[in-house]
């Protein structure tokens, strides 16, 4: 055999397609299919994915029981984001070799990206049936039992797992994941530190560990873990590509820094209130954000200039993300800067809300239920509309819903004419301000809307699961981001009854004490 087809190149294009035909003239169909199937291994380890799919494909093509090569193209096809098709694949690979325990296992993978969750578990099982001792399949089975709540068994898969790799770094994390989440948020830091021992650079396990510490109230090393949410530690979120150094807190008098978003627009309310501390630096500050949050943020101290993400950006010299500036400020649970409401309504907006939500007398409660279930968290965040029934018990309470498009659809489970949709009216952020200060309170779950209330300085009761995101912390009714905000936390993982049962308690008192101090007037 010519020497040259022993080893595939890794140059250009035309050199692949070169290389190909001259194996496919040189030997046999099968001798052909091993040098695709080399191939493609070649082009998966350089990350070209692309060409490693159609070296995978023409093996196929030459030796189509080759169940090898359609695993490593469902693993080409994953890394392309082709998660449907990669599964697929995957199935094909197990349709040819029953016992394929690779397979199985990188199907649970990518089953676990789909949010099959259920599926994912049983390829995992039927994997470790095959092979017991299969670390990876472990591995996967714990994060697919995670995803279903079922944490206790989550953890004791990851422990298996560990067990058989003694170095495996992702159990460790996957393991203080289950553990956090079952509120044990200190045993969950030893596990993500063993996991940092075995791989420094393991980016899920810092930041995980920053979560876990900012839990637990220690600000400073959670902020400064918080940084590898960049390095891959949150998932796809990725460091904006920008010529411009990032600032870390160095001078920036006559400087102009660009402030940009990241994450979720409850984010976004949360950590604009740093603009103000930017511009005392001494230099101009531009603010990168949702054009949902423009209007509302138009008043906003510190801010020389806004723009709406995704138009072109001005002239800048230095740049920061937002959820950088708690570390760049020393932020402690004593310093949150702007106790005060940092974010205003417009006064047009406040009368033309006065006039829509006349109340007669009555409490004005508004109500959000639900979250964006894009949220990997949603499933723990939000709840069943259903869990409310309770509240529609309490008299003197007109309900109005501020819930947007997702399960808008669950207020026909309402009584008749119980709650008012307000959502068609809410077309940004600061239409949403408006109405929220002339509601005399806001139940909502973790939501943009609870941060909204809390900017806005409006009173709001916030539903939070058993284990709650970081900035919540634990153990407390209240918030150090926003005075006024009350948390009403679940006191068992799951059980909504009991905060309902909590709040319309809590709703009961608040309306008779309002009757005490403004009791109905006598009509003569």
């Amino acid at each position: 055999m010519d020497r040259s087809l022993q080893q595939p190149p890794t140059g250009s294009l035309l050199e692949i397609q070169s290389f190909l035909r001259r194996a496919f003239a040189e030997g046999g169909r099968s001798a052909n299919a091993e040098q695709h199937y080399n191939l493609g291994n070649r082009m998966l380890d350089q990350g070209r994915a692309v060409d490693a799919v159609a070296a995978y494909r023409a093996a196929i093509c030459l030796k189509p029981y080759y169940s090898r090569a359609f695993s490593n193209m469902g693993n080409a096809l994953h890394d392309l984001g082709r998660f449907e098709e990669a599964a697929g694949t995957y199935g094909q690979a197990i349709t040819l070799q029953p016992d394929f325990v690779e397979a199985y296992c990188n199907l649970a993978n990518v089953l676990n990206d789909l949010g099959r969750f259920d599926e994912a578990g049983t390829a995992c099982r039927i994997a470790v049936c095959h092979q017991p001792n299969f670390a990876e399949a472990f591995y996967n089975l714990g994060i697919a039992q995670h995803q279903q709540g079922q944490l206790a068994e989550a953890v004791a898969a990851s422990t298996i797992a560990i067990h058989i790799r003694p170095d495996f770094a992702e159990a460790y994390n996957n393991r203080a994941n289950g553990l956090k989440d079952l509120g044990r948020p200190r045993d969950a830091l030893s596990a993500y530190k063993t996991a940092i021992i075995l791989n420094p650079d393991c980016p899920e396990a810092h930041c995980n560990e920053a979560y876990a510490r900012l839990l637990l109230g220690d600000t400073g090393a959670g902020w400064r873990k918080y940084e590898w949410r960049f390095r891959g530690g949150a998932g796809d979120l990725a460091p904006r590509a920008f010529r411009q150094p990032l600032w870390d807190g160095e001078d920036i008098t006559g400087r102009t820094v660009l402030l940009h978003a990241e994450q979720g627009l409850g984010d976004t309310i949360q950590f604009c209130r740093y603009a103000a501390m930017v511009k005392a630096g001494g230099g101009s500050v531009v603010l990168e954000a949702p054009a949902s949050l423009l209007r509302l943020f138009s008043g906003l101290d510190g801010i020389d200039r806004l723009i709406p993400t995704g138009n072109p950006l001005p002239d800048f010299d230095l740049h920061c993300p937002l959820m950088s500036l708690p570390r760049l400020f020393d932020t402690t649970l004593e310093t949150i800067p702007a106790p005060r409401p940092y974010l205003s309504v417009e006064k047009r907006l406040q009368r033309k809300w006065e006039k829509k939500l006349a109340n007669g007398g009555r409490m004005r409660v508004g109500l959000v239920w639900a979250g964006n279930p894009v949220n990997r968290n949603d499933r723990n965040r939000s709840l069943p509309f259903a869990e409310l029934a309770p509240l529609w018990q309490i008299p003197g309470i007109n309900w109005y819903s501020l819930q947007t498009e997702e399960r808008r659809h669950d207020l026909e489970a309402a009584p008749s004419g119980l709650v008012t949709d307000l959502s068609p009216h809410l077309k940004d952020f600061a239409e949403t301000a408006a109405a929220l200060s002339q509601l005399d309170l806001l139940v909502s779950v973790d939501t943009a809307a609870a941060h909204l209330a809390g900017a806005t300085g409006c009173p709001a009761w916030v539903m939070l699961p058993f284990a709650p995101d970081w900035r919540w912390l634990l153990g407390r009714d209240d918030s150090p981001w926003y005075p006024s905000l009350s948390l009403f936390r679940q006191t068992e993982r799951g059980n909504w009854a009991d905060v309902v049962a909590r709040l319309a308690e809590a709703l009961i008192e608040e309306a008779e004490r309002r009757v005490r101090l403004d009791p109905p007037r006598k009509v003569a």
